[in-house]
């Protein structure tokens, strides 16, 4: 507007306007003017998925739009309300603007084109199942994962990087794609829910145990086991550490076990009891000893020689074993018992001896019968030996020490008359018990 009142073209002038004619009554008129530039509206982005052409668009308040590939001068690259690209492999922004009778300076307002790289499914994890419902999981490069029922269907039926299926009774396939701004990766990937439900099979070792008092534990054992199993082990119920197909344990009382498949198929339980027992432990008070007789014996008279059930042999470890500890007779001489507890827990055994004090002797040096001697002695069993010889008076006649062979009827450097004479033993044996022993005898000289 080239009009007076200012120093350049297109400046805003103010005007009076006069109505009427002179004379007639002053007016008063409001009028506004508004001055607007011409801009662009809206803009609408594009996104090529990896490399390709793409379509932006605008809208303007008015006049002709301009496309440009710079935010000042650069090269005008279309005119229209849209302008498709050349093939993109990298984002790039254009700039639109409004050209109104030939003006081409308002300001470029820029629109992208985003070139998205093509996103990939960087791992599947499957899920193995007895049964029930399965956990899958998928991770992406970028964006989201889709998860499809099949390799061609088109909607998914989940979104998220771990997928919880329904409940499955047979082995069931799913697939997920990567998609990241409408970018979606160039294959779907398969994982699979495994349903296998067949039941773990082993046996135990043993059904019964027994943990001896003086071992301390027991090995406790599966074997023959169809797979590769976790185990579940528990005593009266209760869960006790450990999965392996052995566990070793301490205490008595009602065991089971059961396996676990890889699947988590669980078995049913098997049972294993283990009660305890002991060796036995024997006394000089837990038997009775009769010797010096026509009918020698031992009898074990206490019935609780430990918490088990033994069984009894006499001078052989590996012999025939009996259910009632007495033996009769038996000769003279150092004897051994063997108490074994039925069990398994052990054999005991006890040293004893069975003595005979001879009723007469004669000393008249034919070899035969010459020496008077305990029967059944022995020097090595017994650590205290003193035997002492009286006449009938009670005058000490002789005294048979422990490495003596015995008494031949002189006393004194002279022979002892025949008469008869009394004896007094005193023995203590390696198991520290004592015999203390009186009796008579005769010596004949013929």
């Amino acid at each position: 507007m080239p009009n007076e009142g200012g120093s350049g073209n297109y400046e805003p002038k103010g005007y009076i306007v006069e109505y009427g004619e002179p004379g007639d009554p002053p007016l008063n008129i409001v009028a506004t003017t508004s001055i607007y530039i011409p801009q662009i509206l809206s803009i609408t982005d594009a996104v090529v998925c990896e490399s390709g052409s793409a379509t932006i668009t605008t809208t303007s308040s008015e006049g002709e739009i301009l496309w440009f590939d710079a935010s000042t001068g650069g090269i005008q690259l279309a005119t229209g309300t849209s302008y498709t690209t050349s093939s993109l492999t990298t984002t790039t922004i254009f700039y639109a603007t409004v050209s109104v009778n030939g003006c081409t300076t308002l300001q470029r307002t820029p629109v992208t084109v985003t070139v998205s790289q093509r996103p990939t499914i960087t791992s599947v994890t499957d899920d193995l199942i007895c049964s029930g419902t399965a956990v899958l999981r998928a991770t992406t490069s970028a964006g989201q994962i889709d998860w499809y029922s099949s390799l061609t269907s088109t909607t998914p039926i989940f979104t998220g990087p771990d997928f919880t299926t329904p409940i499955l009774n047979n082995t069931t396939t799913y697939y997920v794609e990567a998609n990241n701004a409408a970018c979606k990766s160039s294959i779907r990937s398969a994982i699979t829910a495994v349903v296998n439900a067949i039941i773990p099979e082993f046996d135990v070792l043993q059904e019964a145990y027994v943990l001896c008092n003086d071992i301390g534990s027991i090995v406790l054992e599966t074997i023959n086991p169809a797979a590769n199993y976790n185990y579940i082990w528990k005593k009266e119920g209760v869960l006790i550490a450990g999965n392996l197909g052995f566990i070793s344990v301490n205490s008595i009382g009602n065991y089971s076990v059961s396996a676990t498949s890889e699947a988590g198929c669980i078995s049913e339980e098997q049972n294993i009891s283990i009660i305890n027992s002991e060796k036995a432990a024997i006394t000089k008070n837990d038997f009775i000893i009769v010797d010096d007789s026509m009918n020698n014996t031992i009898y074990v008279n206490n019935p609780t020689l430990g918490i088990g059930n033994y069984e009894f042999s006499l001078d052989d470890e590996f012999g025939i074993y009996k259910s009632v500890g007495f033996f009769e007779n038996i000769a003279t001489g150092i004897h051994t018992l063997f108490i074994r507890d039925i069990l398994g827990c052990g054999t005991q055994e006890h040293q004893f001896s069975i003595l005979a004090y001879p009723k007469f002797f004669t000393p008249n040096e034919d070899g035969d019968n010459d020496i008077w001697k305990i029967e059944g002695y022995d020097k090595d069993f017994y650590t205290i030996s003193e035997v002492y010889i009286y006449d009938r008076f009670g005058k000490l006649m002789y005294t048979i020490d422990k490495n003596s062979e015995g008494w031949n009827g002189d006393s004194f450097s002279q022979k002892a008359p025949s008469n008869d004479y009394w004896f007094k033993t005193i023995l203590t044996d390696i198991n520290g018990y004592s015999i203390e022993k009186t009796g008579n005898f005769s010596l004949i000289r013929k």
